[in-house]
């Protein structure tokens, strides 16, 4: 079971069959529906989830700067993990559901990371590392 942080642009049944699949979930919709990215962002930070998006551009700018000035220590602590899927023609939520369960299994592994799902180039974490 993770805990997780699901953008508003996965609603409906995908949250209920995460639900479903005993994961600790909170739905942007039903906590801030129609806040900026920005917000929710900062939201899945504080509560400390893991935050799975289809939006890619938004995220991934979030997660720039903030393991940007994490390594600058001007915040100290890493956001929960980013997870987004990359809608194809072959992308299903069924799929993407699959997918997330076994990218789940270890949490941990997600502290401070971004990574992106190709329905058929699996998993890829974000190549950005100011540290180096």
């Amino acid at each position: 079971m993770a805990r997780l942080y699901i953008d508003e642009n996965l609603a409906g049944q995908f949250v209920d069959d995460l639900r479903e699949r005993k994961h600790d979930v909170i739905f942007a919709g039903e906590v801030g529906e129609g806040r900026t990215d920005a917000w929710h962002f900062r939201e899945a930070y504080l509560a400390e989830r893991i935050l799975v998006t289809l939006d890619r551009t938004d995220y991934q700018y979030f997660h720039k700067l903030w393991t940007t000035l994490n390594v600058m220590r001007i915040v100290e602590q890493s956001h929960a993990g980013i997870l987004v899927a990359i809608q194809t023609k072959r992308f299903s939520h069924s799929d993407w559901l699959e997918a997330l369960d076994s990218k789940l299994a270890d949490p941990v592994e997600l502290h401070g990371r971004m990574s992106r799902w190709h329905p058929t180039q699996g998993w890829h974490e974000d190549d950005w590392k100011p540290e180096e």
